[in-house]
């Protein structure tokens, strides 16, 4: 720690937007380091000309900052040829998720007549986006360009002179890769005003296709370390204390639990060509199902249903493999002027703001815990004072919190916020939650292992005894569809088999049974409440003009929230004090080093996997 009469020297890259401070002693090695390199330069002995926005550099001291994590994409997204643009988070040295790194991959076909003398440069090839990579061989060429976008939620008070760096295939060097930084000499130069870091960095390699190299990218990630350290000499503890103390907002939080799922259920019918079509919805006002369904009377039918995963809907650990069952039953006849019934239910959402009261309540009562420890302290030091600090903003955020449990604003991304989108044709308005509690937010160390079908909220009139299970009869192979034989006269109710009166509506619910990939092992419910309609055989003159009407929807649909369950604190907890230079750790110093070295492993192995997944969905989603 610098005296407050000893000179020092402040020394500011602009190209990487970094500064650091230096010492007299240190000035006068790098005096002698950059004499020595413009001699050499002088000589000729590098063979080449410098670039000094990479690579070795005088003015850059890669021991005065520390790792504050890594981010990975995995390279299987090579096969294909769309363009892999993904948030992938950057984990810390203690398992922890402290930010998102944006990153993309894509493999693209080299246009090139000789690629024998092409190296890693993106200015010596030219590429352009293909529809589809062909089947990667060994002794083929391909050009694989690799993106660093941005970089957003880190702790601004650890992220001073932000840099990543990566190695890709057969490099030797890592490649270092500097922030964008738009003007200099300013606050807004090192810490962004947005909390985002801009890179935009793209870069495109020449690889040969080997062995070696396919079980590279099929087994392996391209890691991305994120660098800086903590701001130290021109700052002061009132500015890093200015930054954001939760590097991850209660939105982004939110959203790496939560899935949206559409659900579409069609019914057919046979016809008079002995083929089964789609029965036509006819939409009405009153309705807020979606449609009524009109079906012949006595005739065989069958029921499509199909899941759709929302692209971009959230990060949440979910991912559907086949529809398991489909079920139709608790049919209900009502009168046309009572209320209409739809899909919606509030059980799931209660339960979810209950678990999550609780886990605030907890969380709560351990700041209050950790405050008065500080306070009870006779001597007190800055480092307690910073700490007080922070404890009393995440004090604060709970407050927030709460309130957003009992009214959440909209657009916050919390579960329940009222929602503005624009409603499709045959769409419910309303969109349930459904939450699977699969964790237990910040109360256990470890998600409690669950499978078998997860219970969730029935709807109205739901009737357990009277759902019929259908056999299902059709799966697509690539698709969550379905179609299954469905004969109403099972049902133990006339209300399917006789003409619908005038001021009657005909209501029935299908349940839909969702076998899951991610969680494995776990089976949900999905429910959808449909209204039916059953008529005579149509004259003539009517068979001929609803044939020449094209534009009839024929499905309804809704959107789930699945919220797998409650998130957790970790954009709470205060960052962990780094040294600039970790060059080695006193296991002494902690009996608990080894157990605490195998907990961080197994979390960053758990994320890792579970980040694959999400990775496997998002690329299939496009």
């Amino acid at each position: 720690m610098h005296t407050s009469n000893e000179i020092a020297i402040r020394v500011i890259h602009r190209q990487r937007g970094t500064d650091s401070v230096w010492s007299l002693n240190t000035l006068a090695e790098k005096v002698l380091t950059m004499r020595d390199m413009y001699q050499r330069i002088e000589e000729g002995s590098f063979g080449l000309v410098l670039d000094d926005s990479i690579g070795p550099d005088p003015f850059f001291d890669l021991e005065q900052h520390a790792l504050l994590g890594v981010a990975n994409i995995f390279l299987e997204c090579l096969y294909h040829g769309v363009a892999h643009v993904y948030d992938a988070p950057i984990i810390g040295p203690s398992g922890k998720v402290c930010g998102r790194l944006k990153l993309g991959l894509q493999c693209l076909p080299l246009i090139r007549d000789s690629v024998d003398d092409v190296d890693n440069s993106s200015s010596m090839v030219t590429w352009e986006a293909p529809e589809e990579v062909e089947d990667l061989k060994p002794g083929t060429h391909i050009t694989v360009r690799v993106s660093v976008i941005e970089a957003s939620g880190l702790p601004a008070a650890y992220s001073h002179n932000l840099f990543c760096q990566y190695k890709f295939w057969g490099q030797e060097e890592a490649l270092i890769i500097p922030p964008l930084i738009p003007s200099m000499g300013g606050a807004d130069s090192v810490h962004p005003p947005d909390g985002v870091h801009q890179f935009q960095h793209h870069q495109t390699f020449n690889v040969e296709v080997t062995e070696d190299f396919l079980e590279y990218i099929n087994d392996g990630a391209l890691a991305v370390e994120v660098w800086g350290h903590r701001r130290s000499g021109f700052d002061s503890v009132p500015d890093a204390e200015e930054d954001s103390k939760r590097p991850r907002s209660l939105s982004e939080r939110w959203n790496d639990v939560i899935k949206r799922l559409e659900l579409w259920v069609e019914i057919m019918e046979l016809n008079d060509q002995g083929e089964y079509v789609a029965v036509e919805l006819q939409p009405k006002a009153d309705i807020k199902s979606g449609g009524i369904f009109q079906i012949r009377q006595g005739q065989s039918r069958r029921v499509r249903v199909s899941v759709v995963q929302i692209p971009g809907s959230g990060n949440g650990p979910l991912v559907c493999e086949s529809i398991s069952s489909i079920s139709v039953g608790s049919v209900y006849l009502r009168n046309r002027y009572d209320d209409s019934l739809d899909s919606y239910q509030e059980v799931d959402l209660e339960r979810l703001r209950t678990k999550w009261s609780d886990a605030l309540s907890n969380r709560r009562e351990f700041l209050d815990t950790e405050v008065r420890k500080i306070m009870e302290k006779r001597s007190r030091n800055e480092s307690d004072t910073v700490k007080e600090n922070e404890l009393i903003d995440q004090w604060t955020m709970l407050q927030w919190e709460r309130m957003a449990v009992v009214q959440p604003k909209a657009g916050s991304g919390v579960p329940g916020a009222p929602t503005n989108w624009q409603l499709v044709p045959g769409m419910e308005a309303k969109v349930p939650v459904v939450f699977l509690d699969l964790n237990s937010g910040d109360d256990d160390e470890e998600e409690r292992p669950v499978t078998g079908l997860v219970q969730t909220g029935e709807l109205f009139g739901e009737k357990p005894e009277n759902m019929i299970q259908l056999p299902i009869i059709k799966q697509e192979d690539h698709q969550l569809i379905a179609v299954a034989s469905w004969d109403s006269t099972v049902h133990d109710t006339s209300s399917l088999n006789k003409v619908t009166g005038a001021n009657d509506r005909v209501f029935a619910i299908v349940r839909v049974g969702i076998k899951l990939k991610n969680p494995p092992g776990v089976e949900i419910m999905l429910r959808k409440r449909i209204c039916l309609r059953v008529y005579k055989r149509i004259g003539i003159g009517a068979a001929i003009m609803k044939a020449f009407t094209r534009d009839y929807r024929t499905t309804c649909g809704i959107m789930f929230e699945v919220v797998t369950g409650i998130p957790k604190s970790e954009g709470m907890e205060p960052p962990p004090k780094i040294p600039a230079n970790p060059s080695f750790v006193e296991l002494e110093e902690d009996e608990n080093a080894v157990d605490k070295f195998k907990t961080g492993m197994a979390a960053i192995a758990n994320v890792l996997a579970l980040d694959r997944l999400k990775q496997e969905v998002s690329l299939k989603e496009k």
